[in-house]
């Protein structure tokens, strides 16, 4: 049996053969050899066309990173955060002092007939310019409103930023599942490469068997059926790798060449705490999106506090300092200059209902929110559970199938030899070597599952950042050159008829 890997982009010349567990290896012929060579050239063919993009090999981080920079969803949550910071301090300048000018350009015209400041029946008109300049103060000295709408804009901006953690965390939590969906396929893609390479050197050996009369025709029809069987399933598992890149490809912004992948030999992180007690603790404490929905229930009560404090007096300091210029008029051509300071008090009366239906307003909107944060604290308390025990049963499972594959290795081994000798047949065979390449892959895929639970554990809980990532990072390896590899389905070597 042989076990020869291919990268997506590697040349076929790079083609390298080793023995497997078992300690059989193929001896191929010049001619066969050539022949592979082309067929590894004709399957490879789209893939190397896609590897000619500029992103080369994709670490995992640098996927993050791509991931973080070209998501529509953090832009929004960062343009929000700045429309919140801007907003506070709008609110925030109109505690402070505002000053402005004025100015303002009249032509008149008067006409005076009878009694004018104590000239008796006077009768006179006149036109001319006039002009008006001026600055303006006003400071506020207690206004509920003013001081109501700043705590309300320092919440909105606290909301934001917990929104913001909240959307990276998904960026890296759906980063990850796409990572470790294209390592998925192509574990599976590797166990039917390696399940199509036995198929295909059985098939030879029965073959031969059959043309020394050692073996039924029945086994030889058996071996094809199950050759074209593990074909077929390959072609399902390549289909899904080109699937799997490209939705990677998507979230990253362009095509990669290869990524890193889990080693047999990788160590796990271990999950810790391993009490789900701990966890649900925690993403209480943490979780953004929660503690944004605790922001929004609090600034709701400021926004009630807002709407009845319309109701109080509001103080302010006002003065003003005007000039006033006329070149004609009844009293005659004049200067003028004006200058005020003193306080202004307002407070309304009657306003139709509208401050009433405001309160009331706000009042709903709070009931709304604590609403929505029960529900983000049920859904949050939910994905925590379903992501620690995901952890945790893979975590069990791991030692189970990492027994089953060494126990499948062992069966494939001896319903080898049975069938070398005679007391096993060609179909125990082909089953034994379909639950060893069955088991090799659900080990990998259970241990790809695990770390993928755990980081989706944390995002849960809200506790996933950086430094995690980064930590995955290390535990993914570039495979070396030839993995995954087509196995050779050259069959000219051996004299049989081909398949029909």
């Amino acid at each position: 049996m042989v076990a020869r890997d291919r990268v997506p982009g590697d040349s076929a010349g790079s083609l390298s053969f080793r023995e497997n567990n078992v300690g059989h290896r193929v001896l191929l012929s010049s001619s066969m050899k050539r022949l592979l060579l082309m067929i590894c050239l004709c399957q490879t063919a789209p893939l190397v066309a896609a590897d000619s993009s500029a992103l080369g090999d994709l670490r995992f981080g640098a996927a993050y990173v791509r991931a973080r920079s070209l998501s529509p969803d953090l832009q929004v949550a960062s343009a929000a955060v700045s429309v919140a910071r801007s907003a506070e301090q709008t609110a925030r300048s109109a505690e402070f002092p505002q000053i402005g000018i004025r100015g303002e350009y009249d032509w008149a015209h008067q006409k005076v007939e009878g009694d004018y400041f104590g000239v008796v029946d006077i009768d006179r008109s006149d036109t001319f310019n006039r002009y008006a300049y001026g600055l303006g103060l006003t400071q506020a000295l207690y206004r509920p409103d003013l001081f109501r709408t700043v705590d309300l804009a320092k919440i909105n901006v606290s909301a934001a930023e917990l929104s913001m953690d909240s959307a990276e965390a998904k960026i890296a939590l759906q980063l990850a599942r796409d990572y470790f969906a294209v390592i998925d396929a192509l574990e599976v893609l590797r166990g039917q490469y390696a399940q199509l390479s036995a198929t295909i050197e059985q098939q030879r050996q029965i073959e031969d068997r059959f043309s020394s009369g050692l073996v039924k025709e029945s086994d030889v029809a058996l071996v094809r059926a199950a050759r074209a069987s593990a074909e077929a399933d390959k072609i399902d598992a390549e289909d899904a790798v080109q699937a799997a890149r490209m939705k990677l490809a998507l979230t990253v912004g362009g095509d990669f060449k290869r990524i890193g992948v889990l080693q047999p030999q990788t160590p796990l992180p271990p999950l810790n705490p391993g009490d789900l007690p701990s966890w649900l603790k925690t993403a209480l404490e943490k979780q953004p999106a929660l503690a944004a929905a605790r922001a929004a229930v609090e600034a709701s009560r400021v926004g009630i506090e807002l709407s009845k404090s319309r109701r109080l007096p509001k103080v302010n300091i006002v003065g003003t300092h005007a000039w006033f210029d006329a070149d004609g008029g009844i009293s005659g051509a004049r200067t003028d200059l004006d200058q005020r300071i003193g306080v202004e008090v307002s407070m309304p009366l009657f306003t139709s209902g509208a401050i009433s239906a405001d309160v009331n307003r706000a009042e709903a909107q709070l009931m709304q929110s604590e609403a929505k944060l029960s529900s983000a604290e049920l859904q949050v308390k939910t994905e925590v559970q379903r992501a620690w025990m995901s952890a945790a049963s893979s975590q069990r499972q791991i030692d189970a199938r990492r027994r089953a594959v060494e126990a499948a290795i062992q069966s494939e081994s001896s319903t080898r030899v049975g069938l070398e000798v005679g007391t096993e047949t060609t179909a125990d065979w082909l089953q034994s070597v379909r639950r060893r390449y069955e088991a090799e892959r659900d080990l990998a895929r259970e241990r790809l599952a695990y770390l993928g639970s755990i980081i989706q554990l944390k995002a849960a809980a809200g506790v996933l950042n950086r430094e995690d990532m980064a930590r995955t990072e290390l535990l993914l390896k570039f495979p070396e050159p030839g993995w995954p590899q087509p196995p050779a389905t050259d069959t000219s070597a051996t004299g049989s008829r081909p398949l029909r």
